[in-house]
């Protein structure tokens, strides 16, 4: 028998596909907080071949060397559709000239003629130490990041509790937030307790759910920190009121150690180990005023920085046709605990239950946003008539 040897060529045919003008994004990116005297990286990046890259002038850092370019292709096959895409990187490396908040304005760069602009960005120049650098979680060192020490004090692992005023009158607001400070390798954080918050109305602030290490400058020294939990409080009562302290365990990787001679050798075969250490941030006293006395009849427990608008549907109308008036109270304070003033309508007015609508934000410095309450009603018999004015205090 004779066996034909049959042989199957395929071919994949990839075109080059280019990116829309509507997908090009140009963005730069660099640490948020640095030590001074450390150099970083500022790097641009484009997803498309690029060309005539031209940066701002950026008067508070030294350029010390740069730009490098690279460039990353990769092709990816998705049910039989075929994508590519290309990323364009320009790397440079500054160097602080001094401590501060300080901004880089957007650079440029153009894509097939057509000119685009890169985000800006805003970085904060931290106090030097006199010690080494805290290092990453993976041990090895780099930007923006202190060295880690083999044991765990209250100096280089501990929780705060940040309030941002001690003392505040009834309904005020008081942001209260909850940081970890690290200066060691700090892998998770377990039996996570916080408090009821008892006398106090309760606002979550959301944060996000994949939190990363930031870095801060705290009494001379530079720590990894992450934000646990941020609420807005409002107190029900006056006197004193406790907030309660907060409890977890943090979970330290610490290398093990050996009181042997150390070879070359032995950073290739280091072991660790996880241990726990529970935390306390402690509690917080917050002084409450009553409200001044004297208050408006109008008066209903509103509390912060609002206002309010009105306006009325029409002022001329047939008998049996409604009437509508919208009240709007916008601004930051205790929104959600605002009682809807009062609409006095003419006896011969038939007027029904308001339709509120809200639309809040919580935000670090309260509740913002605002409250719309639309006041329906129907004359019943003709007339000229009077709706006193509305009182909001």
């Amino acid at each position: 028998m004779k066996i034909q040897k049959i042989a199957v060529c395929l071919f994949l045919i990839i075109g080059v596909m280019k990116v829309s003008a509507d997908d090009i994004v140009f963005s730069a990116t660099a640490p948020n907080a640095i030590p001074n005297g450390q150099a970083f990286q500022l790097v641009y990046s484009v997803n498309s071949s690029a060309k005539d890259l031209r940066i701002p002038e950026i008067q508070d850092f030294d350029i010390i060397a740069g730009p490098f370019q690279s460039k990353s292709s990769s092709t990816q096959i998705i049910n039989g559709s075929i994508t590519s895409s290309t990323t364009v990187r320009f790397t440079y490396t500054l160097l602080p000239k001094g401590e501060g908040t300080f901004s880089i304005p957007p650079a440029t760069i153009v894509v097939d003629k057509q000119k685009y602009s890169s985000n800006s960005l805003t970085i904060k120049v931290l106090p030097a130490e006199e010690e080494s650098p805290i290092q990453q979680n993976n041990g090895q060192q780099s930007q923006g990041q202190v060295s880690q020490s083999q044991s765990i004090t209250s100096e280089n692992l501990f929780l705060r509790t940040i309030v941002s005023r001690s003392k505040v009158y009834e309904q005020e607001v008081v942001l209260v937030t909850y940081k970890i400070y690290t200066r060691v390798d700090l892998v998770n954080i377990t039996n996570v307790k916080f408090p009821d918050f008892k006398g106090f109305l309760m606002q979550e602030i959301d944060l996000p759910k994949d939190k990363q290490f930031s870095l801060e400058n705290y009494n001379g020294k530079n720590y990894n920190t992450i934000t646990l939990r941020q609420v807005l409080l409002y107190p029900q009562r006056s006197g004193k009121i406790d907030i309660e302290k907060m409890t977890c365990d943090a979970i330290v990787r610490l290398r093990n150690t050996s009181s042997r001679p150390r070879s070359i050798f032995d950073d290739f075969f280091d072991s660790y180990q996880e241990v726990q250490k529970p935390l306390v941030a402690p509690s917080k006293t917050i002084e409450v005023d009553a409200l001044p006395a004297n208050k408006p009849e109008s008066f209903t427990g509103a509390v912060g920085v609002l206002k309010m608008t009105s306006s009325i549907s029409q002022k001329e109308m047939n008998v049996n046709e409604p009437v509508t008036i919208k009240l709007k109270i916008s601004g930051n304070g205790n929104l959600k605990l605002i009682k809807n003033p009062e609409v006095k309508f003419p006896s011969d007015f038939e007027a029904y239950e308001p339709k509120v609508e809200n639309s809040f934000t919580n935000t670090t410095s309260g509740v913002s946003g605002s409250k719309t309450i639309e006041y329906l009603a129907i004359p019943r018999f003709g007339g000229t008539y009077t709706i006193p004015s509305i009182k909001f205090s």
